[in-house]
């Protein structure tokens, strides 16, 4: 990166002869594709990182991920609440948790009919943290960071249609991940993040009986085997959106990409 501002902004003088700066707002896994942001300027990051800090109030930095999920929940839409803590290299969910909340008129693209939907879960979700402070459920861990994220199913793939019939079967067809779960399927999932932690996506997902497709150290026996089936090398998720307002104009940033990995060809969506 630095290497290509220097070629591309005609520096001059010292500006060439040093680094140029390059400010680091955020991250993704190594085996995950997607957008990010760099700061040119200590003030412009100064200004990301802090809608960053914020994300959680809407104050304008938003990420949105594809994923390509191995089972299907009941729900079509929802949030995920838990309580993360990183151990070893891995985050860790631990067992103090509200149940997973319906989210019945989720988007994925983002639009009015979100912020409702998401208002009411979050009312909802109040309700249920007041309740669990009266009866002193603190987190375990005082390590333990919140991590929210909202996912929407957008389309749904019986793999057998795709690859042998032997993935992952179960007498009964009924996945040993959880009973909410359908089995020799899979999905594809639009994640929007409202907290940025540690292998969020891919430790809440699997958690909730949606484990990612190509992920080793999350996956599920089943969901490893199927990923293998299909040839998924990497972890089948895509930062595809990023949202953020200009650090000096405040004009809305919105950016979009496509993913390239081949799992996600088979949707329609793409």
């Amino acid at each position: 990166m630095k290497n290509y501002i220097r070629q591309t902004e005609n520096l001059t003088g010292k500006n060439r002869q040093s680094a140029p700066y390059l400010g680091v707002i955020h991250r993704l896994d190594q085996p995950v594709e997607g957008l990010l942001v760099f700061a040119k300027n200590p003030k412009a990051a100064a200004g990301l990182s802090a809608q960053l800090r914020k994300q959680e109030e809407n104050a304008g930095f938003c990420k949105h991920y594809y994923a390509v999920i191995y089972g299907c929940p009941a729900e079509k839409s929802g949030e995920l609440e838990d309580y993360l803590c990183k151990k070893d290299g891995r985050a860790e969910i631990l067992e103090c948790r509200p149940e997973r909340q319906e989210v019945p008129d989720l988007d994925a693209a983002g639009r009015d009919s979100r912020a409702e939907a998401v208002e009411k879960t979050r009312e909802k979700q109040d309700d249920a943290e007041a309740v669990s402070k009266r009866a002193n459920r603190q987190p375990p861990n005082s390590n333990a960071r919140k991590a929210r994220l909202l996912y929407c199913i957008l389309q749904m793939m019986d793999i057998s249609e795709i690859a042998p019939a032997d993935i992952g079967t179960e007498p009964g067809g009924v996945s040993q991940v959880g009973a909410r779960t359908a089995q020799n399927a899979i999905a594809l999932a639009d994640i929007r993040l409202e907290t940025g932690r540690f292998h969020q996506i891919r430790a809440q997902m699997a958690h909730g009986g949606m484990p990612l497709l190509g992920d080793l150290k999350y996956g599920s026996e089943e969901s490893i085997v199927a990923g293998r089936k299909l040839n998924v090398r990497n972890v089948a998720l895509c930062a595809y959106r990023l949202e953020f307002l200009h650090p000096v104009t405040g004009r809305k940033m919105d950016f979009h990409i496509k993913p390239k990995g081949e799992i996600f060809s088979l949707f329609s969506q793409f």
